[in-house]
């Protein structure tokens, strides 16, 4: 719960750069998110069984099954309903969130300020 008494939003970091997923998770818990994190899309996946996020926010170069593999499989399981952000260095990090489907994009490095920005944007706390 948030200072309010709501149940606060819970946002899925799937990274396997540890710093980065640190980063960005401590940044979304000082918001008042609820965050947890999974380091490839397989843990992802499990992560969600056990309970839906609000909202994913997504690197798409992982070991064992990538980004692209999970907002697949993720779509294919549980619609379109919760908003997924594709988080990428890649150089063509346009055609890549083309292929995954989604329309949401933080180019890595990212700026925490966009980041917050775009996740109050999707998910208002």
């Amino acid at each position: 719960m948030n200072v309010m008494g709501k149940m606060a939003k819970t946002v899925l970091v799937v990274d396997d750069n540890e710093s980065l997923r640190q980063l960005a998770a401590t940044a979304l818990e000082v918001e008042g998110y609820t965050v947890r994190e999974a380091q490839h899309g397989l843990n992802a996946l499990e992560e969600v069984e056990r309970s839906l996020p609000d909202l994913i926010l997504l690197d798409l170069k992982m070991p064992f099954m990538s980004g692209e593999e999970f907002a697949g499989e993720f779509r294919r399981r549980y619609g379109s309903s919760i908003p997924i952000v594709i988080m990428t260095a890649a150089d063509d990090a346009r055609e890549r969130l083309k292929a995954t489907g989604e329309s949401h994009l933080i180019q890595k490095p990212f700026d925490l300020f966009h980041l917050l920005s775009m996740v109050g944007d999707l998910l208002p706390l």
